[in-house]
């Protein structure tokens, strides 16, 4: 199958049907019915680790020196797989909420490199009573 064809039935999916590793990621943080007080981007893992880390116990960074980079051939996996723009098209209609809340571009050549995503991601879902971005 390529990945033309793998794309056209995961559109044909309702996202809460599809296979986690593939599934739209908004779907995993349930579409607004939780709140999170951050949520950090896969590119920026090991800082961000380090900032949860820091967040919940300064007796927790012990092991925010343990984890690893993974590093992958991304950046020419993405520019030989979206060549075609239909799987451009594709990915931007199936993943349309996920570049939105998360501050990605939606142009995809933009994404053979990781955005400069620092902190937070854009979007936030309503802040938790008691939490520092709570106001009454």
């Amino acid at each position: 199958m390529s990945f033309l064809e793998f794309l056209e039935l995961v559109e044909r999916q309702l996202p809460e049907a599809m296979d986690p590793h593939w599934r739209p990621q908004h779907v995993h943080l349930h579409g607004g019915r939780l709140t999170y007080d951050y949520i950090g981007s896969f590119e920026q893992f090991q800082q961000d680790f380090v900032r949860v880390l820091a967040s919940v116990s300064p007796a927790l960074m012990k092991y925010a020196v343990t984890v690893d980079e993974h590093r992958t051939n991304a950046s020419a996996l993405v520019r030989f797989y979206y060549a075609d723009t239909r799987a451009v098209e594709l990915v931007a209609r199936i993943y349309k909420q996920d570049f939105e809340m998360f501050g990605y571009p939606t142009n995809i050549a933009l994404s053979a490199e990781p955005p400069h995503v620092h902190g937070p991601m854009p979007y936030r879902y309503p802040p938790r009573p008691g939490s520092a971005d709570f106001a009454d």
